[in-house]
């Protein structure tokens, strides 16, 4: 089959995938909003909105000269609204994501041509974009997949659409071995893929922390202030992630003792719930301590409800979270702001492991202070304060299991036997110790030790806590976490909101804070994740990280290896930037410079009109060229249709003898480029038509007489 008749059938290709071509510039935008809408509040309201209207729009939206006036005032409307709300001090990111939102409505409602569905492609991208800023759900991972997979063959689809309709806007036929509309579709999916690599890599990213959603922070609970018993319960069943944590000793080796996360700490019991009495604390000020005698932990944190910073104790310095920390006396870390995920390393100092030094301590807590509300808190005796309305039972046993440690036995000894005590008289359930009929009992110390004589750990650090201080033992209840799984894959430990644990901790003065744990034995070792699991582990990480978390400290990070990877040696040229944010701020301008023009370029290269590529214009065919952009400044227009030489004639019919240079010029075009003549050989009479078309003074339009103006490129190509 040849060339020219294989033409209609292109045609007919082109004409029948126009359908599936807006269905899928439909969908793609559709996943565009949605990728914003896991951002939750204003961002899904928007969202949701504007997804409505650009179904709606699709669906009965027409362009009309009427329309489009009445569209430049909604969107001069909706540019004011954007302006007032960031005066008003709304999100930027919310604006934005409100302005794109608008422009893919109002997309939809007057664009039908597939330059039109091109744009809301771009839009769509954009809106992808702002979702990995203002959202971490998880459900962006297969919208990004979708838009990596339907994005390319949209843009296919919408040049082919393009230069069709460039065809027959030109009245133009594709002739045998031209450049046809599927010629250049090998390079859309590249660089589709490339360009939004770029976009992603070089726009400069936003701290979208006061953004975020707080669901996920709300549902990691018991860290607060006042935690009844049983709160830890609905963690203790749950499998979602809150941290990854690797954890080195003094010598960078792994460390392989028991993992105890402290998060925060406890000091009032009044017979049903734990409460903090100290406060808020003050700003923290790391007291440091010498590197040889420390632990290193590397966290990423999932958002926790009361904003924790967990760490092993006791946490000396802590570096990367960008905020300000502030330390209670019961030693809980906190930072300021609203919950989010936090990436940071924290060195600690393990207390004393000696038993004979931990046997010879005596309780004072004002010997351990860090600060003047921890010395404050133990003149007021809040580590020994038992409920007023405590059974007289407890006491009673408390004394029967410390008399195991001997009558000669130290503070640590007798904490150390009562934990004894309770793992071996008592057992483990992560069922509640409720009464038979159902309900809470009354008094669920009371009722645990005496009656149901099992439960979870809170149970057991409370009955601990409360025994110790009984005999006078000064003791705190501590809410975090134990053990995980081991991720050989990542390296890092994860830990799950299942391994949420109770504990206490037993002053010991000049010792400080010494835990004591008697939960009975039992899931608290760090464990080998199955392969499954460390593999979509180690995935959901790297989307996280790589993806989601993607931010301008990355971009500035990065800057910064390749600026020293692209400096020159030591000597004379070599320097360093004394502030290397500003430098990384100026090439990240430079990159987002270069993004801006590769993506200009790509779109011009896109919009090139179809069909075979132009020879070099030569002298006379330039000639001719100015001698039609006169004839355009003097008003007279002739149909787009009409090819040069008749376009020439339309003319002198009009002006009489003085538009005859025109004509001749047409013709002298129409030798050279069909009838093999030489430039060299017209170009003496080309230079005369042309002088004498400008000498002879061709008077301007009169007004009955003017056109619609044609397109820059003059008349009709023949």
């Amino acid at each position: 089959m040849s060339g020219a008749s294989a033409l209609p059938l292109s045609g007919d290709l082109l004409t029948r995938a126009a359908p599936w071509r807006r269905a899928l510039t439909l969908a793609i935008v559709l996943v565009g909003f949605a990728a914003c809408a896991p951002a939750g509040g204003p961002v899904l309201a928007l969202s949701t909105c504007g997804a409505a209207g650009v179904v709606l729009g699709r669906w009965v939206g027409r362009p009309s000269p009427r329309g489009e006036a009445r569209w430049r005032v909604l969107n001069t409307s909706a540019l004011v609204v954007c302006v007032l709300a960031a005066f008003a001090k709304v999100p930027l990111l919310v604006v934005g994501a409100g302005l794109v939102g608008w422009l893919q409505v109002h997309r939809a409602w007057t664009g039908a041509q597939a330059r039109d569905d091109r744009s809301a492609l771009l839009l769509a991208l954009l809106q992808a974009l702002l979702g990995c800023i203002v959202s971490v759900s998880m459900v962006l991972a297969p919208l990004f997949l979708a838009l990596v997979l339907l994005g390319p063959l949209a843009l296919a689809l919408c040049h082919l659409g393009i230069e069709a309709e460039g065809a027959r806007a030109r009245r133009l036929r594709p002739v045998a071995g031209e450049r046809t509309a599927t010629s250049s579709l090998w390079v859309l999916g590249p660089g589709s893929l490339l360009l939004t690599l770029a976009f992603f890599v070089g726009l400069p990213r936003l701290d979208a922390a006061g953004h975020l959603s707080t669901d996920e922070a709300e549902r990691v609970t018991g860290f607060g202030e006042d935690v009844d018993i049983g709160d830890l319960g609905a963690l203790l069943e749950s499998d979602e992630p809150v941290m990854r944590v690797r954890v080195f000793d003094a010598q960078e080796r792994p460390w392989t003792g028991p993992l105890y996360l402290r998060g925060a700490a406890l000091d009032a019991f009044d017979g049903r719930r734990w409460t903090s009495t100290v406060g808020r604390g003050g700003r923290w000020e790391p007291p440091g301590a010498s590197p040889a005698a420390q632990l290193r932990q590397e966290f990423l944190l999932e958002p926790v409800a009361e904003n924790v910073v967990f760490g092993m104790q006791e946490v000396v310095r802590i570096r990367g979270t960008g905020r300000r920390l502030s330390r209670d006396a019961n030693g809980t870390l906190r930072y300021r702001g609203e919950p989010e995920r936090l990436q940071y390393t924290a060195w600690s100092v393990l207390p004393s492991s000696d038993t004979a030094r931990l046997s010879a301590a005596r309780p004072d807590p004002r010997r351990a202070a860090r600060s003047v509300a921890e010395r404050e808190a133990a003149d007021a005796g809040v580590w020994t304060r038992l409920p007023a309305d405590l059974d007289p039972r407890v006491p009673a046993l408390a004394r029967q299991a410390a008399a195991a440690a001997g009558p000669d036995a130290g503070a640590w000894q007798q904490a150390v036997a009562i934990a004894a005590f309770l793992q071996r008289e008592y057992s483990y359930s992560l069922e509640a110790p409720d009464l038979p009929g159902g309900g809470a009992p009354p008094d669920p110390l009371a009722w645990f030790l005496f009656e149901s004589r099992t439960g979870h750990c809170e149970y057991f650090a409370t009955a601990l806590a409360v025994m110790l201080r009984s005999l006078d033992i000064p003791a705190r209840v501590v809410n975090g976490f134990l053990g995980g799984e081991l991720n050989p894959l990542g390296g890092w430990i994860l830990v799950r909101q299942r391994d949420a644990h109770s504990w206490v901790e037993v002053n010991l003065g000049p010792q400080g804070w010494v835990v004591v744990d008697a939960t009975p034995a039992g899931g608290a070792a760090v464990t080998v994740a199955s392969t499954w699991t460390q593999a979509g582990d180690w995935l959901t990480q790297r989307w996280q990280g790589v993806v989601l978390e993607y931010g301008l400290d990355d971009q500035l990070s990065g800057l910064a290896r390749v600026g020293q990877a692209l400096a020159l040696p030591g000597g004379a040229g070599a320097s360093t930037l004394a502030l290397p944010e500003v430098g990384g701020l100026v090439v990240v301008g430079l990159a987002v410079g270069l993004v801006a023009a590769l993506v200009r370029g790509a779109l011009a290269w896109l919009s090139r009109p179809p069909g075979p590529r132009p020879a070099p214009r030569g002298p006379v065919e330039r000639l001719h060229d100015r001698a039609w952009a006169y004839v355009r400044r003097r008003g007279w227009n002739p149909p787009l249709a009409l090819p040069p030489v008749e376009a020439a004639v339309w003319v002198r019919q009009r002006v009489g003898p003085l538009a005859e240079p025109l004509v001749q010029l047409a013709w002298l075009r129409y030798r050279v480029r069909y009838g093999g003549d030489l430039d060299r050989d017209l170009l003496a009479a080309a230079e005369a038509a042309w002088q004498s078309l400008r000498r002879g003074g061709l008077p301007r339009a009169a007004e009955r007489g003017r056109l619609a103006a044609g397109p820059a490129s003059g008349p009709g190509t023949d």
